[in-house]
């Protein structure tokens, strides 16, 4: 052995991992340590333990009938012994007071693989089909991007490389000391030109709004295939498929081959903008993400209308007929020159011939020339089902063809049989404070008769109400509703018909018959409620901030109609 040998042999460098642990050629010594800050070091003598290979030899006699042979075999002993032990060491260090943080930046690199590597020229793979497994986790291929964590609703993902046309694979952002396992979990590849007749895509942005897309092919310099998207989602035109515009997928096909890469499309994406709560007045949380809130569901009822608004000018005598444009109408009625409704005491209307008829006499001195007649269809249906793209399936056939101008679909609640009635009433000697529906205390000495005098109300008039009239001597009388307290004063020698101000209709008619000869004294009290035909309805707007178009005028607004039919019932 030579003294470069001896020395190299003999010489031991460790190092702190700086964790006050130690190194032996990068691998931990167990029990070794190091204080920072006594700078005490221990080392157990264990590390410095090697392993001797010896030589153990035995002759051996070799005889088969014959002349003896002598031979001799080996073998190889191991044993640990301390053939480092160092007898001498020095040390190297950094003092705190010399110690500092370093950042220091570490540059990423990018890999590269051929997937067509074993595939003979001409070759391109197909885009859109590709996905790997990259490292344990899950890469989809887009438009020859390549994402991870991909959402096919927004059509965003984390990019982590790109396909070339030709199968070149490329890594962007990859740690310079890791190579990743690249597995291939499904792809299209071509050889040579090639064209089809069915193809799948999907849009770079996602929602796309309805009816916006379109789709084109070229065959030659001269002839290109075009289809577009429809309402229902469906392409049309010489290119044929269907178009999801929530996710953006779409599929096309042609009855002639067309090359896949002169496929081209256009289409308008959708974005939103986030509610602001205080301009809109309520809490958007539980409004859709694009602030439109559906008012068509299934199983709610609609109204579709189509209107025709007719002039019918300004010459008009008594008895005189109309005949309108329109026959077979729902609904109608006449309006002046300032949009004046005429009372309809004025005419007569047959709907199904389609005229008008002036009474006599006639007096249409109050109104503005010209008049207009307003013509309406209109039918009641059921949505069955909805679609994203607007379209509702009905669960009735319609009645006739409704023409696409000025034909509207209404949302509809429906009230079911509403009915006004009033109860049976009773008496209390006096009145307790208790608003119940049974007698408090002991009756008065006499009655209301209303067997003969019933309490009168109308679905004009009348509403949800619990009614007390009190006895201020034995003909004044006090009328109270509940929530609306005292709303009239009289005597009993006329009918008792408290108005009802948002209709100028009483909210019911007592008799004054009802009250008989007498008998009645001061403080008795006479109890009944009233149900009317009122159904209040929540109405809920919210209008998108925008800009209207040049040239108009009239803002966003709604009209609300009452629809049903009436029936008095003694």
């Amino acid at each position: 052995m030579s003294k470069a040998e001896e020395l190299s042999l003999n010489q031991i460098r460790l190092c702190d991992d700086g964790n006050g642990g130690l190194l032996l050629d990068g691998v931990k010594i167990n029990g070794a340590s190091v204080n920072y800050a006594t700078g005490d070091i221990r080392v157990p003598k264990s590390a410095f333990k090697g392993s001797v290979v010896s030589q153990n030899y035995q002759e051996m006699v070799l005889q088969q009938g014959g002349k003896p042979y002598v031979a001799v075999s080996g073998s190889q002993v191991s044993q640990s012994v301390d053939i480092l032990a160092p007898r001498e060491a020095s040390l190297s260090f950094i003092s705190a007071a010399d110690t500092r943080p370093i950042e220091d930046s570490v540059s990423m690199g990018s890999l590269t693989f051929d997937l067509l590597a074993n595939v003979a020229y001409p070759r391109a793979i197909m885009p859109n089909s590709w996905v790997f497994d990259i490292g344990g986790k899950r890469v989809i291929e887009r438009d020859s991007t390549l994402y991870e964590t991909w959402d096919a609703l927004t059509g965003t993902g984390k990019v982590v490389g790109h396909i070339s046309d030709t199968g070149i694979l490329h890594f962007n952002n990859i740690s310079v000391d890791l190579r990743p396992v690249v597995k291939v979990l499904q792809g299209v590849y071509t050889q040579g030109d090639y064209q089809v007749k069915q193809f799948y895509g999907r849009t770079a942005l996602a929602p796309i709004k309805p009816q916006s897309f379109t789709v084109y092919a070229d065959l030659s310099e001269s002839e290109t295939l075009q289809g577009q998207s429809q309402a229902d989602e469906s392409i049309s035109g010489s290119l044929k498929g269907k178009m999801a515009y929530k996710t953006g997928f779409f599929s096309i096909e042609s009855e002639k081959p067309i090359p896949p890469d002169t496929l081209r499309y256009n289409a308008v994406s959708q974005s939103t903008v986030p509610i602001n709560s205080r301009e809109v007045g309520i809490n958007p949380t539980r409004l859709p993400s694009d602030g439109k809130v559906p008012i068509f569901r299934r199983g709610d009822y609609i109204v579709i209308t189509n209107k025709l608004v007719q002039d019918i000018g300004s010459a008009h005598s008594a008895g005189q007929v109309i005949q309108l444009q329109r026959q077979n109408n729902d609904r109608l009625c006449v309006v002046d020159a300032n949009g004046k409704h005429v009372l309809m005491d004025k005419y007569l209307d047959d709907l199904d011939a389609g005229t008008l008829t002036w009474q006599t006499p006639l007096d249409l001195s109050d109104y503005t020339m010209p008049l207009s007649v307003i013509q309406l269809w209109q039918e009641d249906n059921k949505v069955v089902d909805t679609d994203i793209s607007g379209s509702l399936k009905l669960q009735n056939p319609i009645s006739r063809d409704y023409p696409q101008e000025n034909t509207y679909i209404s949302s509809a609640v429906s009230g079911g049989d509403l009915i006004c009635r009033a109860t049976e009433p009773f008496t209390q000697v006096n009145w307790t404070g208790k608003w119940q529906n049974t007698p408090d205390g002991n009756p008065a000495k006499t009655s209301l008769n209303t067997k003969d005098y019933p309490i009168r109300v109308t679905s004009d008039g009348t509403v949800d109400g619990r009614w007390r009239i009190v006895f201020r001597d034995a003909n004044q009388i006090e009328v109270y509703e509940e929530n609306m307290g005292l709303l009239w004063r009289g005597d009993i020698l006329a009918d008792i018909a408290p108005i009802n101000p948002a209709t100028n209709k009483p909210y019911f008619t007592l008799p004054k018959q009802a009250f008989g000869i007498g008998g009645w004294e001061q403080g008795n009290v006479i109890r009944f409620n009233t149900e009317g035909t009122l159904m209040p309805v929540w109405i809920l707007r919210v209008v998108q901030p925008h800009k209207l178009p040049r040239g108009q005028s009239q803002a966003n607004s709604f009209s609300a109609c009452l629809r049903g039919n009436t029936e008095e019932l003694e």
